[in-house]
């Protein structure tokens, strides 16, 4: 089954961090979402950076949703995320292909972890053209093969079990980081004893 069949793919917008005369003041401020707000899991890295407090006329039809999912469009870094609620209102940059699922087949949170998956991002590597940036085209991204779907319920304990991992993932790097000072600690002062 190609992508195609269960998504809409847009690109994201491009907005300038310092507006333009023809930007319009918002009520709350609008975060863009950059490759750099996210780590290479596709997990948020918050605060996010940067914050509009203006946009183009149109920019209000870009406004993400939550459930969407952003891929990575161009650059070394690829990754998939899910849109939370808890990261509007925010705006993709043009980083980013925003998908919209529109099968109830497919739980958003399943794509992005198909998308992350080692095999897929090898595909997307493939798919890749080199020029000075790696770009991802549209084209290409809709005729990406997937895997055929399973039942909801399944869909849900894979999405599950990979929170799971990656929580325990963030946990383990955190103790290293603290064993890491520890070790150093006692090595200085040894060093210096």
């Amino acid at each position: 089954m190609q992508l195609s069949q269960l998504v809409n793919i847009a690109s994201g917008l491009q907005v300038s961090t310092l507006p333009d005369a023809d930007y319009l003041p918002v009520p709350k401020p609008v975060q863009l979402l950059q490759l750099s707000d996210f780590s290479d899991d596709g997990v948020p890295l918050p605060p996010f950076r940067n914050q509009l407090t203006s946009l183009p006329p149109a920019a209000d039809k870009h406004l993400l949703r939550p459930g969407q999912v952003l891929l990575t469009a161009k650059g070394a870094r690829l990754f998939a995320a899910c849109v939370q609620s808890d990261w509007l209102p925010a705006l993709a940059s043009t980083s980013f292909f925003v998908l919209t699922v529109e099968d109830s087949r497919l739980l958003p949170e399943y794509l992005t972890l198909l998308l992350n998956m080692p095999a897929m991002r090898e595909t997307f590597w493939a798919l890749f053209t080199t020029t000075t940036i790696p770009t991802l085209s549209r084209r290409s991204l809709l005729t990406l093969e997937l895997p055929e779907l399973p039942p909801l319920a399944l869909q849900h304990r894979a999405v599950e079990f990979h929170r799971l991992w990656l929580r325990e993932k963030a946990l383990t790097i955190s103790y290293l980081t603290h064993r890491e000072q520890l070790v150093f600690g006692t090595l200085t002062r040894f060093i210096t004893a």
